[in-house]
């Protein structure tokens, strides 16, 4: 272990409250415990919970004694600075097209446009939609990641939204989202919409509530960063890619150790495959064309909750079994007893991975099963394991 006179002092010039930042902090962390034993100096964020007055920025980093920095760099103007400090500096951010000469580690964005769209293609959907941010390079990438698996398997990108990067603040909040709210409901229905980010993935679930268009049933909407916060408390909860904040952070950490002991800077930018798609309740559909079925789908969804059974289905569409039972399996190739089941099922791993307060009985009722015995009988034929056991094992939660 090194003396505290021995330990590089690393500066972390972004907010540490942001939730996708703080897991680059833990791979930084991570990476100095395992092979650097560094001291950190950060930006702070709250106080006594208020706003701190002094926010660390590159240009205040001129003059101090540290020996490298990682930093969120989104200007030409920081990135000059950075270039002349004494030490190292790595940035975070894929704002810029042009890095300006600052070493860049940074998640694939690109591959975060093809994870998404290789979930939804598997989930059968036709039409698809983006709603990104103009300028920044990060929602360019996003994009044409997406676009390219799309035209790969046969489809095409031709329902784009681009918001300005900057609105005024000083403008009504429900102005900001007219223009959004007429896009949507022009857009081909059902379709599949990649949002740049889960705060306008956000926006989306919101104005889409405003106009009466359900989600997922007619938009099945992914975000991007699974920003807790953000995904579980939407209505519907919201799907979104994972950054693989982690190994971003210590990959980051890793190339500034290596240029602190003099090793050249890399002649391109250093990417780190994202993580899997965390599905939620947004994108847990698959695109039906029937409207009986989609009809049928749309009501097993809003009922989940409740006791409710295919005698319900058939008599709130008018319909007879038959009819219904043959439409579903050549749409979704099961019949509707087995899909409401799979979706209660999917709902109760969801309750079981996330709210660790709630019994089994209450997840059962939760998924509209009274008797708990049926519950568990039915949980284990789908997943091979009792609710107990799948709420004890370790979490992967992969892209299904």
């Amino acid at each position: 272990m090194s003396t505290p006179s021995e330990r590089k002092r690393i500066a972390l010039v972004f907010p540490l409250a942001v939730p996708h930042l703080a897991e680059f902090v833990e791979g930084v962390v991570d990476y100095s415990n395992n092979e650097a034993d560094w001291t950190f100096t950060t930006s702070p964020a709250w106080s006594g919970g208020f706003p701190e007055t002094f926010a660390m920025s590159m240009k205040s980093l001129r003059g101090w004694h540290g020996d490298g920095a990682i930093a969120v760099i989104t200007d030409p103007q920081d990135a000059a600075v950075a270039r002349n400090l004494e030490f190292p500096v790595i940035n975070l951010a894929a704002t810029l097209e042009d890095p300006c000469g600052v070493p860049r580690v940074m998640v694939d964005h690109e591959e975060i446009g093809r994870v998404a769209a290789r979930h939804f293609l598997a989930k059968g959907f036709r039409h698809f939609a983006y709603y990104g941010v103009a300028d920044p390079l990060y929602g360019k990438l996003r994009q044409a990641g997406f676009s390219n698996i799309l035209k790969e398997a046969g489809h095409t990108l031709d329902q784009v939204f681009h918001a300005p990067a900057r609105t005024d603040p000083d403008m009504p909040w429900i102005n900001t989202l007219d223009e959004l709210g007429e896009w949507l409901a022009d857009l081909p229905k059902p379709i599949a919409l990649l949002a740049v980010n889960d705060y306008r993935a956000c926006l989306v679930v919101e104005q889409c509530q405003r106009m009466g268009i359900p989600i997922p049933q007619q938009i099945a909407l992914l975000g991007v960063d699974n920003d807790n916060v953000i995904c579980e408390h939407c209505h519907p909860t919201l799907s979104s890619v994972s950054r693989n904040g982690h190994q971003v952070g210590y990959t980051a950490a890793t190339l500034l150790d290596s240029l602190i002991r003099g090793t050249a800077p890399p002649d391109c930018d250093i990417l780190v495959p994202p993580g899997p798609v965390i599905q939620r309740d947004s994108t847990d559909i698959v695109a039906i064309e029937n409207s009986h079925v989609s009809a049928a789908v749309q009501l097993i969804h809003d009922n989940l909750a409740r006791s409710f059974g295919i005698n319900n289905l058939i008599r709130e569409l008018r319909i007879s079994r038959r009819f219904l039972e043959r439409h579903f399996r050549q749409e979704l190739g099961c019949t509707p007893h087995e899909y409401l089941t799979q979706r209660r099922i999917e709902k109760a791993k969801r309750l079981l991975e996330r709210h660790s307060d709630l019994s089994i009985q209450e997840i059962a009722a939760a998924c509209g099963q009274s008797d708990p015995r049926n519950f568990r009988r039915s949980f284990q034929r789908f997943t091979g394991m009792l609710p107990s056991e799948y709420r004890l094992r370790p979490s992967t939660r992969p892209d299904p």
